[in-house]
């Protein structure tokens, strides 16, 4: 299992903690039910789904099978003029 794996699976935990708690909370008649499921439901959800997009838009650049620019050659003018026929 890779880095990217493992940051995903840690998000997907914190979403579904946030959810269980906010679900458990719905079901608690104090008033501090609120608190309880906005402030720490909300922030196990936040902190989940900011770790799983920043993963993916974080891990496109971090691929080595990106081509080596130096391999890559530019077409010269007698090539432009081969392929213009």
């Amino acid at each position: 299992m890779n880095a990217e794996q493992k940051r995903i699976r840690i998000a997907a935990v914190l979403v579904l903690v946030g959810l269980l708690v906010e679900g458990l909370t719905l079901h608690w008649s104090h008033p501090t039910a609120f608190f309880v499921y906005a402030g720490l439901g909300g922030l196990l959800l936040l902190f989940g789904v900011l770790l799983f997009l920043s993963t993916l838009l974080g891990g496109a650049t971090s691929h080595p099978a990106s081509p080596d620019p130096a391999a890559t050659t530019k077409p010269t003018s007698s090539d432009d003029e081969k392929s213009s026929t």
